[in-house]
């Protein structure tokens, strides 16, 4: 059973038995999910917890003072967070994409800006291992693969030494021998290899 409440600006929220919650969704007029003061949408599982958190605006993913979308444990604690702007992953301030493990240490992040990843300072995509220690560090900048200053993909073992390594230049991998030389590489010279 629905029930549907109108709200200011032509905007309403329906009420409904959605698997195991019954809380508002809210829309627009055009009937895009819609909420400027909270989340559009909310699911709960059948205890009662909060299951998943949706902010949008005009049918988009979209929260600019923390994440737009929030995934949770049973326990209440976070699971997942995305940070969206205009349902683009993005975020200038730290990573748009954090996973956690159940006992609240990170087991991932990504970082995003308009919908690609990127960071200058930094790998744009961590996955630590349940210690803390890192496994995986990935370069992007602009949405490709690329570091200048080393290689772009990196694989440690549990005692932190590199398990493996691979090099790339505008998502254009390299050997080693290549990526040393890079001061003769252009990028239309990558457009050329491999």
């Amino acid at each position: 059973m629905e029930t549907r409440t109108e709200l200011a600006n032509g905007c309403y929220s329906i009420k409904c038995s959605i698997k195991d919650g019954n809380e508002p969704i809210y829309y627009n007029q055009q009937g895009e999910h819609h909420r400027e003061d909270g989340p559009a949408v909310i699911w709960y599982r059948a205890d009662g917890s909060i299951y998943i958190e949706q902010y949008f605006i005009n049918g988009q993913w979209h929260r600019e003072d923390g994440p737009a979308y929030t995934g949770y444990y049973k326990d209440g604690s976070i699971n997942y967070e995305y940070h969206y702007i205009n349902h683009k992953k993005h975020r200038e301030d730290g990573p748009a994409f954090i996973s956690y493990n159940k006992d609240g240490s990170i087991s991932c992040e990504q970082y995003w800006i308009n919908g690609q990843q990127h960071r200058e300072d930094g790998p744009a995509v961590i996955w630590y291992y349940n210690d803390g220690s890192i496994d995986r560090e990935h370069y992007y900048i602009n949405g490709q693969l690329h570091r200048e200053d080393g290689p772009a993909d990196i694989r440690y073992k549990l005692d932190g030494s590199i398990d493996y390594e691979e090099y790339f230049l505008y998502d254009k991998p390299l050997t080693k021998r290549q990526f040393n030389n890079k001061k003769f590489v252009t990028q239309r010279h990558l457009q050329h290899i491999g």
